[in-house]
């Protein structure tokens, strides 16, 4: 099955630890400010980013009963960087039990300015990769997005597909002031997706260009995904690149 992303932001302690609320417009619940999952879930990779972080840790209750583990990398930037600092969970994930508060808290350097943070977690298996060639398609948006919200694009892809199935593998997505990119699919659920590239030139981390998360979704030729960003400030031109491998 596919993984999922959800997004964290909110002013970060002022030399203190500070709660970093979950963002709405998610698949899942939200109490007090952190996102319930139903199910036991595997998280695979956190990303932190703020000026002044100094560093954040992941709150959740049953990690409490051993201690509250840190994140690591961060990365103490306005705008994401080329490899980024992404903290990954080898080799198979952490597993955090359902139906409890799943909080990330951050710990600023003199200020509380915003902190912003993504997980991406899947409760079930992931789906291997599948056999055959890898194909990059772009796509190019001028939708005008909100900032530090979810927001979905109106893309134009530079060529149609032939007619078949196909599955998804990867996804970059640049935006001067974007983070975060996911899929949204009519016939799934989750929306997977990939941290974005600040500068054409700019590289994702290894952990998604090798990948790691498996097949993503599938989709027919005729229905492509739509690309949902999450984005610091307003923008209105994105550059879209999905990896797709033709399956049927």
């Amino acid at each position: 099955m596919s993984h999922h992303v959800v997004a964290y932001q909110s002013n970060g302690g002022n030399a203190a630890y500070a709660q970093i609320d979950a963002v709405g417009g998610d698949i899942y619940q939200i109490t007090d400010n952190n996102f319930i999952f139903p199910s036991d879930t595997i998280i695979y990779a956190a990303y932190v980013q703020g000026v002044d972080i100094d560093h954040a840790r992941l709150n959740v209750p049953q990690l409490n009963q051993v201690f509250l583990p840190q994140l690591r990398p961060i990365n103490p930037q306005s705008t994401i960087q080329s490899l980024p600092g992404l903290h990954v969970f080898y080799p198979r994930g952490l597993t955090v039990k359902g139906q409890q508060e799943v909080g990330i808290d951050g710990f600023n350097a003199g200020t509380t300015d915003t902190v912003n943070a993504f997980l991406f977690i899947s409760d079930e298996a992931l789906t291997p990769l599948p056999s055959g060639g890898t194909y990059k398609l772009r796509g190019k948006s001028t939708t005008t997005v909100t900032a530090n919200k979810w927001t979905q694009l109106t893309t134009t892809w530079d060529t149609s597909l032939a007619s078949g199935t196909y599955a998804v593998t990867g996804l970059t997505v640049h935006s001067s002031n974007g983070l975060v990119a996911r899929l949204v699919l009519p016939q799934q659920v989750k929306r997977p997706g990939s941290l974005m590239i600040s500068a054409i030139g700019n590289q994702q981390p290894r952990f998604f260009a090798e990948p790691n998360l498996g097949e993503w979704c599938r989709f027919p030729a005729y229905s492509l995904p739509t690309v949902e960003v999450f984005c610091l400030a307003a923008d209105s031109s994105f550059d879209i690149f999905l990896e797709v491998v033709k399956v049927g």
